[in-house]
């Protein structure tokens, strides 16, 4: 009984002396594995079933490619969906639309700027067919939203970045929303890491005050940390209301030397059962980047440019205007004043006129009134 008194102590003051502090083992681990992936080209089938259960029982299937573009500072997302019919673009460029699958997509990110890109479509009366589409793109700021943050939810970059980037590009998962891990431990074969982030950096949309944190609850296999589980515990402010969201590892396949995620299901539920959803990504193709990644934006698109804090339109002419630029055009447009436009400066001598013509006037008014 001393002895495993004795042991199970040994184990609790190794496992604090973790607590807050990766292993070195792990951290080279997590490093080769996101290296690995710099200069891909990523290609998964998705397979998503939403089911609705309250207040009104409602499901939704549909099935899309996600092709992801990968360097070490710039990732590129492509979505489309599985069937559908081609679609040229008033721009020129071919789309696949669905009416119950949705239509191709791109997000574009990097350490300056987020791109979001989709064609605009307008149905004919009987809602059969497109009938017209215009390439349009948004343009952000990059801020906090990186590939270690949340872009927002519903935004099409989120398919590579957080949690769900662990599995499709290879992220480190220590580094999620800047998550404090307060215990590292070893149960057999893999590492199982427990923290806590601000759940504002999960989901920029969640109020950030009385909130709580976000629970994080990671497995990583011992020793290439192939992520085999991650658990992210969504917590509201009444104790019994919660969202959870599981990624589970269900097949893997070795890809030069490295075991990658090759079968991938996504589940998000909630306390109350009113929904359910379950994705899952079966990788298709893992290989190298054949050319440069860009921003390449078809000719003509109709772009709407938010970098500056206020709307700006322009068709896009083959390249990111610099901030400079996009100031002269907002000049141009009327859309913010130049800080060095000359203010017009009134004298006082232009009031003399209307002055003595007010004297002449009262003046005649006094005399014709003494008469």
């Amino acid at each position: 009984m001393r002895l495993v008194s004795l042991a199970v102590l040994i184990n609790l003051q190794w496992v604090l002396a973790w607590a807050g502090s990766l292993p070195e083992e792990l951290v080279h681990a997590l490093q080769r594995r996101e290296q690995f992936y710099h200069n891909r080209r990523i290609l998964f089938r998705v397979d998503l079933q939403h089911h609705i259960f309250k207040p009104h029982p409602r499901q939704h299937e549909s099935t899309y490619l996600l092709e992801i573009l990968r360097t070490s500072n710039a990732v590129k997302v492509r979505q489309q969906p599985f069937h559908g019919e081609p679609v040229r673009t008033a721009q020129g460029a071919l789309v696949r639309f669905s009416l119950q699958h949705g239509w191709t997509s791109e997000c574009y990110l990097d350490q300056r700027v987020t791109v979001l890109s989709d064609p605009s479509v307008l149905f004919p009366p009987d809602a059969q067919s497109v009938s017209q589409a215009d390439m349009i793109a948004n343009i952000q700021r990059n801020g906090a939203a990186d590939l270690y943050g949340s872009p927002g939810w519903g935004s099409l970059c989120q398919e590579a970045c957080g949690v769900r980037g662990i599995f499709t590009i290879g992220l480190d998962a220590t580094k999620l929303y800047r998550a404090s891990w307060e215990q590292v431990e070893v149960l057999g074969d893999r590492w199982v890491l427990r923290g806590r982030a601000k759940a504002k950096s999960f989901d920029p949309s969640l109020p950030t005050e009385d909130f709580p944190d976000v629970l994080l609850r990671v497995e990583l296999r011992k020793p290439d940390a192939l992520a085999l589980k991650l658990e992210v515990l969504v917590p509201f402010r009444r104790k019994d209301m919660w969202v959870r969201h599981v990624f589970r590892t269900m097949h893997f396949k070795r890809i030069e030397k490295l075991a990658v995620p090759s079968v991938v299901q996504y589940t998000i539920d909630d306390a109350e059962r009113t929904r359910e959803s379950r994705i899952t990504f079966e990788l298709v193709h893992l290989g190298s980047l054949k050319e440069p990644l860009q921003l390449d934006l078809p000719l003509g698109t109709k772009v709407s440019d938010e970098r500056l804090g206020t709307l700006i339109n322009y068709p896009w002419g083959g390249q990111l205007l610099s901030e400079e630029e996009l100031k002269q055009l907002a000049y141009q447009q009327g859309n913010l004043i130049p800080p060095n436009t000359p203010r017009r400066r009134y004298s006082l001598w232009l009031f003399v006129p209307a002055a003595l013509f007010f004297l002449a006037a009262a003046y005649l008014y006094l005399k014709g009134k003494r008469r």
